[in-house]
């Protein structure tokens, strides 16, 4: 035992060493004694040496204590390594080196010590259903690939629903016990129809959250807004992050590619940024709430949900496509949110301004501020600018409620992307898909509706001063409508693509696409065009405003190049034939021809799902005007091609 001593006299000075020669016999005389006098064990007598035998499924399962000997078991190990287990966490615990060292000796000694013993082990709650015998009288025999918890067959796995992970969970549905989530499931798998399997909605609640800062967003007036005081702000960016690059020269660089708009001078470039860039202005910005002045102490606790949002984590190696997908909507709702900031505190001024340096160069903001508008109406700018900033906003009560919808509108686009496949019934797919488009229609509307019926008077007020020939109602809708569309369809627009796509006959979309590439060779006269009424421009220019209906985003603005290539047609008409357009207007057997030859030139690239998309996007109330006749027009033609 003098080895023993001068090994503790060696290691007498440091305190975070473990002395594990204590835990080793010194010889064989020594070999009994040596291990339980550590241990504090009865001498037992010596048995011949048996192989151990135990399965793996004795280790995912714990048998109950006796009444007698619970005490006892609390305070004694049954094996020996349990033992040496519980010796080196005592050893660990006792030092305060390693945070790690902490952890896992605190994971030793709170093994098997739960308090409550009819709660099952946490790996016994991830393993499989069908794994786990709740019978007491008979337990089933089991291989060990069964018994190990977290392994799943290939095939199990394969059935399993893949959610969207940035939209797993569910705002409303997180707070309430398991059994009213249950109902509500229960509930909406009764019925019969396509949607028995989505989702439920939530509920659309423009009240504040329990348990978080929220206010309602201050409106400006139309002398703030006409009087900007900010040199050097502009009022209004609104960023989209659109997609990711490789750096070519770089492979392991991602670039993001960001679409910006001026709110106010309609201006759109494009910018290209780092993930460190978006990380680099998120503790910049955590800097300046955290160092905010005392007196701004009601500021700052508002400005803290900007901390709360969900930001992608720094890697050091290549991300998934779903990690990626994440993170460009984590990023863009980081930056739409700074976005929609108030410029009046002069904190939230300089958080705008760090936004606006990332977006764009200072030279570049003062090429924006000298573009004339003067002879544009400043009204709806001012009634946009407003509108963004309420919708935008997760500190505001509207803007809360939009973010929660399109989180739960992600996760049933997930649950019906996971349902529908090549093998299932394709009626069923069409049925899921058109559930969860009308529903997002009919969200949308009722947004577009609560907005409307609470804007602030001044607004309405403001509008009735101007010309009028302005209709009031109708500035304030195409306002709202717009301001709506861009906060939940476009962060949507993959969601809903995939959607509208499912709804759409891919055989009467390929019958249509022949068609089309043979009849481009055709002239006006070979389409059934009067020869009176055929364009000296080919109609280039109705060609042109259909064509655009591609590059649109919001369904909003895709109807307006709709209704712009129509009413070119007739504008062509009228200026060629003047004595023609005194005696009648332009009817529907002269129009169609012609609209059939624009669509057959404007090269759309999914002439079929826009139709689909428009039709089940567009807003109730228009189906009745000029929109819903010029839409009608528009599948008349595409049918009348496809048919031919």
């Amino acid at each position: 035992m003098s080895g023993v001593a001068g090994g503790r006299d060696q290691r007498a000075s440091s305190e975070t060493e473990i002395e594990c020669d204590e835990l080793q016999p010194m010889g064989e005389e020594e070999a009994g004694a040596g291990w339980r006098r550590l241990v504090k064990l009865p001498p037992q007598p010596s048995l011949a040496p048996v192989a151990p035998a135990f399965s793996l499924v004795d280790l995912a399962q714990k048998k109950e204590p006796d009444a007698a000997d619970e005490h006892a078991h609390e305070h004694a190990h049954s094996t020996l390594a349990g033992h040496v287990m519980y010796k080196l966490a005592v050893r660990m615990s006792s030092h305060h080196e390693s945070r790690l060292l902490q952890h896992i000796s605190r994971s030793i000694l709170s093994r098997g010590t739960n308090k409550h013993g009819d709660r099952k082990p946490s790996f016994l709650l991830e393993m499989d259903p069908d794994m786990v015998d709740s019978s007491p009288q008979a337990k089933s025999m089991k291989t060990v690939r069964s018994s190990i918890p977290g392994l799943w067959r290939i095939e199990d796995g394969a059935s399993r629903r893949q959610m969207d992970p940035d939209a797993a969970a569910y705002p409303e549905t997180a707070g309430r016990p398991a059994s009213a989530a249950s109902a509500a499931g229960a509930s909406s798998s009764s019925s019969g129809t396509g949607s028995s399997i989505l989702p439920p909605m939530p509920p659309l609640v423009f009240s504040p959250t329990k348990g978080k800062s929220q206010k309602r967003a201050r409106s400006m007036t139309l002398e703030q807004y006409s009087d900007w005081k900010y040199c050097g702000l502009r009022p209004g960016l609104s960023v989209r992050v659109v997609r990711c690059e490789t750096v070519s020269s770089m492979p392991a660089v991602t670039e993001y590619v960001l679409h910006v708009v001026d709110l106010h001078t309609r201006v759109f470039w494009i910018t290209k940024k780092r993930f460190s860039d978006f990380y680099y202005l998120r503790r910049k910005v955590r800097g300046m709430v955290r160092r905010a002045p005392e007196a701004d102490d009601e500021e700052r606790d508002y400005l803290r949900f900007l901390l709360d949002l969900p930001f992608p984590r720094r890697r050091f190696r290549p991300a998934s496509t779903a990690a990626i997908s994440r993170g460009l909507c984590e990023i863009e709702v980081f930056l739409r949110n700074l976005a929609a900031l108030e410029p009046t505190s002069r904190l939230q001024r300089s958080i705008l301004m760090e936004l606006q340096l990332e977006m764009c160069s200072a030279e570049f903001v003062s090429s924006l501020e000298k573009i004339d508008t003067t002879g544009e109406p400043i009204e709806p700018k001012w009634l946009s600018y407003d509108l963004f900033r309420r919708l935008n906003c997760e500190g505001a009560v509207e803007g809360s409620t939009c973010y929660q919808f399109l989180h739960a509108f992600r996760n049933r686009a997930a649950t019906v992307e996971t349902a529908v496949c090549s093998e299932c019934n394709k009626f069923e797919g069409i049925a899921l898909a058109a559930a969860a488009v009308k529903d997002l229609r009919n969200t949308v509307t009722s947004i577009e509706k609560y907005i409307s019926e609470n804007l602030d008077p001044q607004y309405a007020d403001t509008l009735s001063l101007l010309d009028q020939s302005v209709d009031v109602s109708s500035v304030l809708d195409d306002c709202v409508f717009h301001a709506v569309e861009d906060t939940i369809l476009v962060p949507l627009e993959k969601q809903v693509n995939f959607l509208v796509g499912w709804t759409v006959d891919k055989e009467a979309e390929l019958r249509l696409a022949r068609n089309i590439e043979r009849l481009k060779c055709r002239s006006q006269t070979e389409s059934g065009i009067p020869e009176h009424l055929q364009s000296d421009e080919d109609w280039g220019l109705s060609c042109h405003h259909l064509s655009m209906i591609d590059e649109r985003t919001l369904p909003m603005d895709k109807i307006q190049e709709l209704l712009r290539a129509a009413l070119e047609i007739f504008k062509s008409c009228g200026e060629k034939n003047l004595e023609w357009r005194e005696n009648s207007a332009l009817t529907a057997d002269d129009y169609l021809p012609i609209h059939i030859y624009v669509v057959v030139k404007s090269g759309l690239k999914r002439p079929l799902a826009t139709k689909e998309l428009l039709g089940a996007m567009i807003h109730p109330s228009l189906m009745l005007g000029e929109v819903g006749y010029f839409l009608t027009m528009f599948e008349v033609a595409l049918k009348y091609i496809a048919d031919m």
